[in-house]
């Protein structure tokens, strides 16, 4: 019961969190090279530990890590 009103109290704080910055949120641009490498470190461990999990993130971090890539 403790964890379930803990994590209503942190998604709240979170939700709030999100509305006072939302306007530095639209001026930030997300770096494609770090998603890509953290597609690569989701994808190591998950076939290391056999996680189907990890597998599908680091897949999906990748995919959108070479796909958003701009041409320089």
């Amino acid at each position: 019961m403790w964890i379930l009103i803990t994590l209503l109290i942190l998604l709240t704080l979170g939700l709030i969190a999100l509305l006072v910055n939302r306007n530095k949120l639209k001026e930030h641009k997300v770096n494609k090279d770090t998603i890509f490498t953290l597609g690569l470190v989701f994808f190591a461990i998950g076939v290391l530990s056999e996680s189907a999990f990890f597998i599908v993130i680091g897949l999906a971090y990748i995919a959108i890590g070479v796909s958003k890539n701009e041409k320089k």
